[in-house]
C-alpha cells in the first residue's frame, strides 16, 4: 500500500457571487448547491437506506451494484482490529439465500468470475461489495440484489465458516506483507500522530485475527450494517424505476436501528508545528523525501467549491510542470516528484509534496523541493504557465465530458461511491464542463498563487525521509531534515523565467503515401491496407467508446535482436518514445506543443518489437500522429531519460534480489527459454554500460527499416483514418511488409524436462512464491492455446476451492495459460501461488496433484457449462472495447494472426467439450513438459507478524483473458 493509497480528491469552499457566467446566464451564485447529476435517480428507502441508480448502456446488457457501508477499520475497538475485513470475507461464506459453497459458484454458474466480476474490499471508512451481472434480465438482477440484501442483514456467521475463513485471512496477511506493509505501519502513527486510524490498519492484528469469534462478528455486524449507514449504487443498461421497485422488495425486511450511534472519529488533526521524521527498511532500494501537512477539512458541496477546486489544481498543475522540467532538462536531484492535495475520510485535507531518487541524494531532494515550494509562494506563476494551466485542465474537463456516455459503468460506480464516502451528490462531467468555463474566466495567477501559499504554508508541517536501511547508506537524522529545509527557507529562490517556445513539430507536412492493396472483412468491419512503402494498416470504425480514437504503431525487432554485447539496447532506444524528443525539439519543446491536446503519445518496448501509442479526440487524434510521425523519422534520445531509466533500474536490480516474486518469474523464464540470455534480467554492469549513444544507433536502425503495422481503431470514420495513416506513414521510407521476422533468433535450446528450481532469497519476508507448470502452446496453435485457457479457468476455481476455500494454504492460488507469441516453446499453463514457507512444498504438491488428476478426468459437464458462460461473458463485453481490437489489430499480421480465428472466438470458446478439453490436456500435461519454481526466503523463521494497511480486496486474480 502507498501511503497515500487511501485518499481520495475533494474539492474547495468558497462562497461569494459569480457575473457572467455564460453557461448559466447573466449571473451565478457561487454559494448554490453543485448540479446534481439529472441521469442519476437518487432515493431512500423508507428504512434510511440510500439508493442510486443510472442508467447506462456501456457495456450493454450488463449492470453493476456496489453496496457501500459506511463504516470500516476505524470503528473497530482495540479487541476488535481486523474484525470489518474478516466479516467481508465472511459475507461470500453463508447468508440467509446462499448456504455455505454456493455463492461463488452461483454466480460462476452464470458467468462470473471471482475476484474480477464479484469482489469486495475493506478501507478505514467504508467496506464495499462489487457485484458485476452478465445480463440485465429481471430474475439476474433480482438475483444480485438478494445476494446485496444478504450481504447486508441476512449473513449467517456460522462458526465452521469462521474458522475456515481465519486461515484464509492470516495467508491474506502473510501475502501482504514485504516492504510496501512494512513502511506502511511505521508511515501511519509519523503522518496522523495520536489518531484513531493510525492504529487500525484494516486487516488488523494476527493477535486479534486469531481470537474473533461468532458473538463479535454479530455484535459489529448489527451495530454498523444498518440502513442509514449504508447506499446501495446501481450503474447498468436497465429501467431506473423498475430497478428501484426491486430494490425496495429485497430491502423491505431491513429494519432500521432506532438511536444509531455515530461512525467513530478517526482521530486526525491538522499538524500544529513543523516536525521531522525518518523511517527506513532494509530491503527499500529507493530514497524519498515528503513535505506533507494536514489540514482543516474543506467539502464540496457548493459551486464555490467547485471555483476554490480550480484554483488549486491551476497552481498544483504548474508547479508539477516545472518539477517534471527540471527531470526532462537533467537538472534534478530526483528522478520523480509530483504534489498533491487530497481529501482523507471526509475528515480532513492531506497536502504532500514529494520527490523519489537515490538515496544518497535525500539532501539535495530535499532542498530542491523546499525551493520550488518558496519560488511559487515567493513569486507566483507566470502568465505563460497560467494560460496553459487553464488550457490543459479545459483541454481534461472537454474530453470527459465527451466520454462521458459511453465511459464504462465501473467509472460511474467507483464515482459514485467515492461521492458516498465524502458525503457529497454527483454530478455529470457535462455540467462540470459548463461550470469550469464560466469559472476559469474569474480566476487569476495571483489568486491560484495565493491559494498555493495557503495549502503550502511552511509553518506547520511534516518532513520526511524513507530511505533504505542498509551498508553504505547514510541515514539522516530529523534535525538533519529540519536543518536542511530551514536553511532552503531562508535561502534565495529566483522567479521563474519565461522561455521562447517552438510554434510546430513540423517544418513542412509530409507527403502522403498511396495505396498498394487492400482487403475488408466486411463481418468485422475491418478494413486492411498496404501501402505503397510497405506499411501496413488496419482500420476499425466504432463509436462504443465515444470521443475516443486509439493507434498503435508496431515495429518488428527489438529485444529479438539482442546478443550479449547489445543487452539493454531495445530499452533505451524506446525512451525515445517514452520522453518523445527529436533533433531539432526538446522533450520540454513537445510537452508545450502538446499542451491542451486532448491526445497522449507514449511507447514501449516489447520481446520482439517496439510500439508507439496514441490516444486522443477525433478532434487532437491528427496531432498525436503527427508527432508519431517525427519520432519515426528523427527521434532522439535524451540524456536525462537515460539518466532516470538506469536509477529506476538500478533500484529494481537491487529489489529483486529480496523479492520472491521477481526471482520466480525470472527462474521461470529461464528454464522455458534454455537459459537464454535474453530472458534473463539485466546486470548492473550492463546497465551502466548503455549509452545514449549506442541507443540512438539501436534506435536509428529500427526506425530505418524494420516493418511497420499499424491500427487505427475507435471514433473516427475508416476515410479519415486512412488519410491519417497515408499522410503520416505512408510518407515514411520503403520498408518489407510486415511478417515473423528474424525467425532463426526466435529458436530457442529447449532440452525436455521436468526442469525445476529452488530458490532461496535473501529477505526478511516471510512469503513463499511457487509456480507449478508445463510448457503450454504456441500462439500459432490457435485451438491448443484456446483449449488450455478453458482448462486454467476452471482450473483457478478448483484451485480456489482446495487451496483457499477448503484448506486455507493460501490467499490467493489462479492458473494461467499463457502462449508463445514472440519465441516458440515458451508458452506456460501453470499454477501460481503464495503460502508459508514451511508449507509451500505441501501447496506445490497439492497444486500439481490437482492439475494432474484434472488432465486425468478432464472438466465435469457443470465445469464447462459454466466456463462457456464465462467466456461469452469476458468475449462479448470484451470484443465492444476499442482496446481489445487496437491489441489484435496492431500485430495481425507480423504474429500470424487470422481475422476469421477472431471472428469466431465466440462461438469457439462457447462450443469446445470436456473431451476436446482432456485431449489437449493429454498433449501438454506430461512430465517432460514440466517446468516447477519454488522460491522462498533463505531463513525460514518468521517474525512476529505485523498488521497490514490500506485498501483489502477480499479476493483473488482475474481471470485468463480471452485471446483471438
Amino acid at each position: 500500500m502507498r501511503k497515500r493509497g487511501w485518499l481520495c480528491s475533494l474539492l474547495i469552499v468558497l462562497p461569494f457571487v459569480l457575473r457572467g457566467a455564460p453557461a448559466y446566464g447573466a449571473e451565478v451564485d457561487l454559494a448554490q448547491p453543485l448540479p446534481v447529476d439529472p441521469n442519476v435517480t437518487m432515493a431512500e428507502l423508507p428504512n434510511g437506506l440510500q439508493c442510486w441508480v443510472r442508467p447506462h448502456k456501456t457495456p450493454p446488457n450488463r449492470v453493476g451494484i456496489w453496496l457501500h457501508v459506511k463504516s470500516g477499520s476505524i470503528n473497530e475497538e482495540d479487541d476488535q482490529r481486523g474484525l470489518a475485513h474478516f466479516l467481508e470475507h465472511l459475507a461470500f461464506d453463508g447468508s440467509a439465500n446462499f448456504p455455505p459453497g454456493t455463492l461463488v459458484k452461483y454466480f460462476e454458474s452464470i458467468g462470473l468470475t471471482f475476484g474480477h466480476h464479484q469482489n469486495a474490499f475493506t478501507g478505514f471508512d467504508q467496506t464495499t461489495y462489487l457485484l458485476t451481472l452478465p445480463d440485465a434480465e429481471e430474475d439476474t438482477v433480482r438475483k444480485g440484489l438478494t445476494c446485496m440484501a444478504d450481504f447486508a442483514f441476512r449473513l449467517g456467521l456460522l462458526p465452521d465458516e469462521i474458522e475456515k475463513e481465519r486461515k484464509v485471512i492470516l495467508e491474506e496477511a502473510r501475502a501482504r506483507k514485504g516492504v510496501a506493509q512494512r513502511l506502511s505501519d511505521k508511515l501511519l502513527p509519523v503522518l496522523l500522530p495520536g489518531s484513531r486510524a493510525a492504529e487500525r490498519r484494516p486487516i488488523g492484528t494476527e493477535e486479534v485475527v486469531q481470537k474473533l469469534s461468532q458473538g463479535d462478528f454479530a455484535s459489529y455486524y448489527h451495530r454498523w450494517y444498518r440502513p442509514d449507514n449504508c447506499a446501495l449504487l446501481i450503474v447498468g443498461d436497465m429501467d431506473p424505476a423498475a430497478v428501484q421497485n426491486m430494490v425496495a422488495e429485497a430491502f423491505a425486511d431491513w429494519q432500521p436501528v432506532p438511536d444509531p450511534p455515530p461512525n467513530a472519529d478517526p482521530g486526525v488533526k491538522p499538524y500544529a508545528e513543523t516536525r521531522a521524521a525518518v523511517i527506513t527498511d532494509p530491503e527499500l532500494t529507493a530514497g524519498e523525501v515528503d513535505v506533507a501537512a494536514v489540514r482543516p477539512l474543506e467539502k464540496m458541496q457548493t459551486v464555490g467549491d467547485l471555483r476554490r477546486e480550480l484554483l488549486d489544481d491551476l497552481g498544483l498543475w504548474i508547479v508539477n510542470r516545472r518539477l517534471n522540467e527540471m527531470v526532462q532538462k537533467g537538472t534534478a536531484p530526483f528522478r520523480r516528484a509530483r504534489l498533491s492535495k487530497q481529501q482523507m475520510w471526509n475528515v480532513c485535507m492531506y497536502v504532500d509534496a514529494e520527490a523519489v531518487g537515490e538515496p544518497e541524494q535525500w539532501e539535495a531532494m530535499l532542498e530542491s523541493l523546499v525551493t520550488e515550494l518558496k519560488r511559487a509562494r515567493d513569486h507566483g506563476f507566470l502568465a505563460e504557465e497560467f494560460a496553459d494551466a487553464k488550457k490543459a485542465l479545459l483541454a481534461t474537463a472537454e474530453q470527459d465530458a465527451r466520454t462521458e456516455l459511453t465511459q464504462d459503468a465501473s467509472a460511474f460506480l467507483r464515482y459514485m461511491n467515492d461521492c458516498v464516502s465524502e458525503g457529497r451528490r454527483p454530478m455529470s462531467d457535462t455540467r462540470r464542463l459548463e461550470l469550469l468555463k464560466a469559472l476559469v474566466e474569474t480566476v487569476g495567477a495571483e489568486e491560484a498563487a495565493d491559494a498555493f501559499r495557503k495549502d503550502f504554508d511552511p509553518q506547520a508541517r511534516l518532513l520526511l525521509a524513507t530511505m533504505p536501511e542498509k551498508e553504505g547508506v547514510a541515514v539522516p537524522a530529523e534535525a538533519e531534515l529540519l536543518s536542511v529545509a530551514a536553511g532552503a527557507e531562508g535561502g534565495e529562490a529566483a522567479p521563474p523565467e519565461a522561455r521562447k517556445r517552438p510554434r510546430s513539430l513540423l517544418e513542412k507536412e509530409p507527403i502522403p503515401g498511396t495505396v498498394a492493396e487492400q482487403e475488408e472483412d466486411e463481418d468485422l468491419g475491418v478494413l486492411s491496407v498496404t501501402l505503397s512503402n510497405g506499411v501496413r494498416a488496419h482500420l476499425r470504425s466504432m463509436d462504443f467508446k465515444k470521443g475516443e480514437v486509439f493507434a498503435r504503431i508496431t515495429l518488428a525487432g527489438g529485444t529479438v535482436r539482442e546478443t550479449a554485447g547489445s543487452r539493454g539496447l531495445t530499452a533505451v532506444a524506446a525512451l525515445a518514445f517514452q520522453q518523445p524528443a527529436t533533433r531539432a525539439l526538446s522533450s520540454t519543446d513537445i510537452r508545450d506543443l502538446m499542451t491542451g491536446k486532448n491526445v497522449s503519445v507514449g511507447g514501449a518496448a516489447g520481446a520482439d518489437a517496439l510500439t508507439i501509442s496514441i490516444k486522443g479526440s477525433p478532434e487532437d487524434v491528427e496531432d498525436g500522429f503527427r508527432l508519431a510521425h517525427v519520432l519515426l523519422t528523427e527521434a532522439r534520445i535524451e540524456p536525462s531519460a537515460l539518466k532516470v531509466w538506469r536509477q529506476q533500474t538500478l533500484q529494481a536490480i537491487e529489489s529483486r534480489k529480496t523479492s520472491v516474486e521477481a526471482q520466480m518469474t525470472e527462474r521461470a523464464d529461464v528454464l522455458l527459454s534454455g537459459d537464454d540470455r535474453r530472458f534473463r534480467f539485466l546486470t548492473r554492469r550492463e546497465v551502466e554500460s548503455l549509452s545514449v549513444e549506442g541507443g540512438q544507433q539501436w534506435l536509428s536502425r529500427i526506425l530505418r527499416s524494420a516493418p511497420i503495422e499499424v491500427a487505427v481503431v475507435g471514433d473516427i470514420e475508416r476515410d479519415r483514418a486512412l488519410t491519417l495513416v497515408l499522410k503520416y506513414l505512408g510518407s515514411l521510407r520503403r520498408r518489407q511488409t510486415p511478417h515473423l521476422v528474424f525467425p532463426e533468433l526466435r529458436k530457442l535450446d529447449q532440452t525436455p524436462g521436468p526442469r525445476s528450481a529452488a530458490l532461496e532469497v535473501e529477505t526478511i519476508t516471510p512469503r513463499a512464491c511457487v509456480l507449478v507448470g508445463w510448457r503450454g502452446a504456441d500462439w500459432a496453435d490457435v485451438k491448443d492455446r484456446r483449449l488450455l485457457q478453458t482448462a486454467a479457468m476452471v482450473l483457478t476455481s478448483r484451485l480456489r476451492e482446495e487451496l483457499r476455500e477448503k484448506r486455507g494454504l493460501t490467499y490467493s492460488s489462479y492458473c494461467d495459460a499463457r502462449p508463445a507469441k514472440a519465441y516458440p516453446g515458451t508458452g506456460l499453463l501453470a499454477a501460481y501461488f503464495e503460502a508459508d514457507p514451511e508449507r509451500a512444498a505441501q501447496v506445490a504438491n497439492l497444486a500439481r496433484g490437482i492439475v494432474q488428476r484434472f488432465a486425468q478426468e478432464g472438466p465435469t459437464p457443470e465445469e464447462m457449462a459454466t466456463v462457456h458462460k464465462q467466456f461469452a461473458n469476458i468475449i462479448e463485453t470484451s470484443q465492444k472495447e476499442p482496446s481489445y481490437w487496437v491489441d489484435v489489430l496492431s500485430d495481425l499480421d507480423y504474429h500470424g494472426t487470422r481475422l476469421s480465428d477472431v471472428k469466431e472466438a465466440l462461438l469457439r470458446y462457447t462450443s469446445y467439450t470436456g473431451e476436446e478439453v482432456l485431449e489437449a490436456l493429454a498433449r501438454y500435461v506430461k512430465e517432460e513438459r514440466r517446468v516447477e519454481v519454488m522460491a522462498m526466503p533463505a531463513h525460514k523463521s518468521e517474525p512476529a507478524p505485523k498488521p497490514a494497511g490500506g485498501e483489502l480486496q477480499a479476493t483473488g486474480a482475474a481471470p485468463s483473458s480471452a485471446l483471438p
